[in-house]
C-alpha cells in the first residue's frame, strides 16, 4: 500500500476509536452495590455476593478467559500502531513545516526588495546633501547589484515554493490524520480495551451468582454466547491493526528516505534566517532615509530685524540644500519689497548661514549614525540545492492524497480497509454495551443479556 492508501484509512480509525463505549461503574463498585443492597429473599445474600466477587476475577470460564487474552493482544497491537502513527505524524509535521520555508523565504525577499527600492530612492536623495553625498552614492551603487540578486532569489524561491506546495500539503494533511488516528487508537485502548477484563469480570460474577441449576447452566450458556459473538470481531479487528502496521512497514523506507532532504531543508532554514537578518540591517537605513524624505518639506525659520520688531522667514530643507542662490531667490519672491530690503540690510549671508546650519543639524541627527555600507549579500546556493532535489521529493509525495470526507459508521466495516466480508465491527460496541449497561445498575438480575429466559 502506498502512503496515500494508508492516509485514506486514518480518518476512519480516528472516528471509530473515538466512539468507544463509556462505562459508569467499576467491578468493585458493582460488587459493593450488590453487597450493600442485597438480594431479595434472604440475609445470606451479602455473603454470597462477596464470595462471588472474590472468585470471579481469577476464575473466569474458558470463553471469557480467551476473550481477555485476545483483547489484550488487540490492545498491544493498537498501541504499537498508535506509536508508529505518532512517529509518522511528527516526522511529516516537521517536513511540512520545512517545506513551507521556500514560501517564507520568497515573502521575506519580497519585503527586502521593497526595502531596497526605498533605500535606493532615499540614497539618491541623500546624494544632494553635501556632507553625505559621497557615502550616499556608494550606498546607491551597492544596492543596484544587491537588488538584482534579491529579485532573482525571490523568483527562484517562488518557483520552488510552487513546486513543493503539493508535497507540503500532502505531508501536512497526512501528519494531521496520523495524529488524530493515533489519538483515537489510544482512546480506544483506554476506554474500551483496557476496561474489557472488567466487563468479562462482571459477566463471570453473574455466572457465579446464579449458582443453582438450571439457572447456572443457562446463564453460563449466555456468557459463552456473548464471548462467541464478540471474540471473533476482536480477532478480526486485530487483523486490521496488523494489516495497517504492515502498510506502515511497506512505506517505512520512503519515510526514512525523507532524511535525504534534511541537508537541503536545513540550508533553506539557514537562508531564511540570513534573509531576516538582512531585513533587520536594512530597516534602520530605510527609516533614516524616510525621515530625510519627510524632512524635505519641513521649514526652518530665521528672524530678521524689521521696523520695531522682527520678521520670521521660513525656508524648506529642499530649498536650503540647493544652496545660497536658491535660498536668496526664494526669500525675495516670498516677502514684500520692504522685508527684502530689511533682509539685505541684516545680511543675506547671515540668513543663509543660519538656515544652512539648522538644516545641517537636522540632517546630521538623521543620517549621522546611519550605516552607509551594510552587508547586502545573500547566497542563492540553498535554493539551487533544493531545486536539484525536487524530482526526488516529488517522487515520495505525488502531490495529493485521496481522503474520504465522510464515513458511515452504520456500515459493518466502518469504512476501514482490510475488513473481510461478513465481519461486523459494530458487534464489539453492541456486545459490550449490552453487558455494561446491566453491570452499571448494580443488580445482576438486570443483566438481561445473561438472564433473560433463564429460570430464577
Amino acid at each position: 500500500m502506498k502512503l496515500r492508501n494508508l492516509a485514506a484509512s486514518l480518518p476512519a480509525l480516528a472516528v471509530l476509536f473515538c466512539s468507544a463505549v463509556a462505562y459508569a461503574k467499576s467491578p468493585r463498585e458493582i460488587a459493593d452495590d450488590l453487597a450493600n443492597k442485597g438480594r431479595v429473599g434472604g440475609p445470606d445474600t451479602t455473603l454470597h455476593a462477596l464470595e462471588c466477587y472474590s472468585k470471579a476475577k481469577d476464575n473466569k470460564c474458558p470463553s471469557l478467559a480467551k476473550l481477555d487474552q485476545d483483547t489484550a493482544k488487540l490492545d498491544g497491537d493498537t498501541i504499537r500502531l498508535a506509536d508508529r502513527l505518532d512517529a509518522m505524524s511528527k516526522r511529516l509535521g516537521v517536513l511540512a513545516s520545512r517545506l513551507a520555508i521556500p514560501g517564507q523565504v520568497a515573502k521575506t525577499l519580497g519585503a527586502i526588495e521593497v526595502q531596497m527600492v526605498a533605500a535606493q530612492k532615499g540614497a539618491k536623495l541623500a546624494e544632494g546633501v553635501p556632507q553625505f553625498a559621497e557615502r550616499a552614492k556608494k550606498l546607491d551603487n551597492s544596492i543596484t547589484p544587491a537588488l538584482a540578486n534579491v529579485r532573482a532569489a525571490k523568483a527562484k524561491a517562488d518557483a520552488v515554493a510552487r513546486r513543493v506546495e503539493p508535497a507540503r500539503k500532502a505531508a501536512d494533511k497526512f501528519s494531521g490524520y496520523s495524529a488524530k488516528a493515533a489519538l483515537g487508537l489510544r482512546g480506544f485502548s483506554t476506554g474500551v480495551l483496557k476496561f474489557e477484563p472488567d466487563v468479562t469480570y462482571c459477566v463471570q460474577f453473574a455466572v457465579l451468582y446464579h449458582d443453582q441449576e438450571p439457572a447456572e447452566s443457562c446463564v453460563q450458556g449466555k456468557a459463552d454466547g456473548i464471548s462467541a459473538k464478540i471474540d471473533p470481531v476482536v480477532l478480526g479487528m486485530d487483523e486490521v491493526m496488523l494489516a495497517l502496521l504492515t502498510d506502515y512497514s511497506v512505506n517505512a523506507p520512503a519515510l526514512a528516505g525523507l532524511e535525504a532532504f534534511d541537508a537541503e531543508l536545513n540550508g533553506l532554514a539557514d537562508l531564511q534566517k540570513k534573509a531576516e537578518a538582512l531585513q533587520k540591517r536594512l530597516q534602520p537605513i530605510c527609516d533614516a532615509l524616510k525621515k530625510l524624505e519627510d524632512k524635505m518639506d519641513a521649514g526652518f525659520t530665521v528672524s530678521i530685524p524689521y521696523l520695531v520688531g522682527h520678521y520670521d522667514i521660513k525656508v524648506s530643507m529642499a530649498t536650503i540644500l540647493k544652496g545660497s542662490a536658491a535660498i536668496e531667490s526664494y526669500i525675495e519672491k516670498a516677502v514684500s519689497d520692504a522685508v527684502w530690503k530689511a533682509a539685505k540690510l541684516f545680511g543675506l549671508g547671515k540668513i543663509v548661514d543660519t538656515l544652512t546650519s539648522k538644516a545641517n543639524d537636522a540632517i546630521n541627527a538623521i543620517l549621522g549614525k546611519m550605516n552607509f555600507t551594510p552587508d547586502l549579500s545573500l547566497s542563492l546556493d540553498p535554493l539551487n540545492k533544493i531545486e536539484a532535489k525536487l524530482p526526488a521529493l516529488e517522487a515520495v509525495f505525488p502531490g495529493s492524497f485521496t481522503v474520504p470526507q465522510t464515513l458511515d459508521l452504520n456500515k459493518p466495516d466502518f469504512g476501514l480497509p482490510h475488513v473481510p466480508a461478513g465481519l461486523d465491527l459494530r458487534n464489539i460496541g453492541l456486545g459490550f454495551k449490552g453487558v455494561s449497561t446491566g453491570c452499571a445498575t448494580g443488580y445482576t438480575r438486570h443483566l438481561t443479556d445473561l438472564t433473560l429466559g433463564c429460570p430464577r
